[in-house]
């Protein structure tokens, strides 16, 4: 994920991006409809908006009907 590249040092700006990418891990943990990697997951999700939704959806523990 490239965490060495991103250099953040400014206030809570490591905190809060710690806490941005636990919550994209967890959510696509979630998301169990596909049988994927983690990373094939976000690549897909970045790319298919339908999917993306069932990602945020699953996420949130919301059941679309």
């Amino acid at each position: 994920m490239d965490e060495d590249d991103n250099q953040i040092f400014v206030g809570n700006a490591v905190e809060n991006t710690a806490t941005m990418r636990h919550l994209e891990l967890n959510m696509l943990r979630a998301e169990t409809s596909k049988v994927m990697s983690k990373p094939r997951k976000k690549r897909k999700a970045h790319i298919d908006e339908s999917y993306l939704e069932k990602v945020v959806m699953a996420g949130l523990g919301v059941d679309k009907k």
